[in-house]
């Protein structure tokens, strides 16, 4: 049972793993970012999130022993998936992680929300959130994870980002689940904003913190 949660709960960081393997200490330029009272900020990326004040936000100790764990259900014995992770580990940042419940509690899937940043000024070939969510595809079709796409990747605004959005499904074991990837090129990083979800209600919690995201001035 517990190995059961804590696949689900890695799943859901997914991408997460992929982009920031064992949490490196970000740049002084970008920062984690910070929670204050019910908003996400960072002030690099122009971001501005509304994060409800009943959910659980993970702290940067839970964040990081969730993605270490994760490792092996992305990468399995592929030593190659291993090999990326590791070179990930150098771009990439995790910037907040917000579960609908305490992890642990007795649901059957656990609605959340995470988002990263992966600096890309070095890979000129990625002008978009579509450029990007090509090559994230391509890696989430090796993960150990069985990923279905249902949908070509499509435009969507949200408080004055450009973003392109990856959607995605999935299972582990009985549990089938959802997710949806979005992605923007900001001030030389892929901001990428991922929610989790299993049912309808679900999704409609966590669109509504997507909607209230926000592009600050510098």
């Amino acid at each position: 049972m517990k190995n059961t949660i804590i696949r689900l709960i890695t799943a859901a960081f997914v991408c997460c793993i992929i982009l920031t393997g064992c949490e490196q200490k970000p740049e002084k330029d970008i920062g984690y970012g910070a929670i204050k009272g019910e908003y996400y900020t960072n002030d690099y990326l122009q971001l501005k999130v509304k994060i409800p004040s009943d959910w659980a936000i993970q702290n940067r100790e839970v964040y990081e022993q969730v993605v270490a764990t994760g490792r092996q259900l992305v990468a399995g014995d592929d030593k190659d998936m291993e090999a990326l992770l590791k070179a990930s580990e150098q771009r990439g940042v995790g910037l907040f992680a917000v579960f609908r419940h305490p992890i642990g509690t007795p649901v059957d899937y656990n609605p959340n929300i995470a988002a990263v940043a992966e600096k890309v000024k070095m890979m000129p070939g990625i002008k978009s959130g579509k450029d990007y969510l090509f090559h994230l595809k391509k890696t989430l079709d090796n993960a150990q994870v069985a990923y279905d796409f249902p949908n070509e990747v499509y435009a969507s605004n949200k408080g004055g980002f450009d973003f392109d959005v990856l959607d995605a499904e999935a299972s582990i074991g009985a549990v089938e689940f959802k997710q949806k990837y979005y992605a923007s090129i900001v001030n030389g990083y892929a901001l990428v904003v991922i929610i989790s979800y299993s049912s309808p209600e679900g999704e409609k919690q966590l669109m509504d913190i997507i909607n209230s995201i926000e592009k600050t001035q510098k």
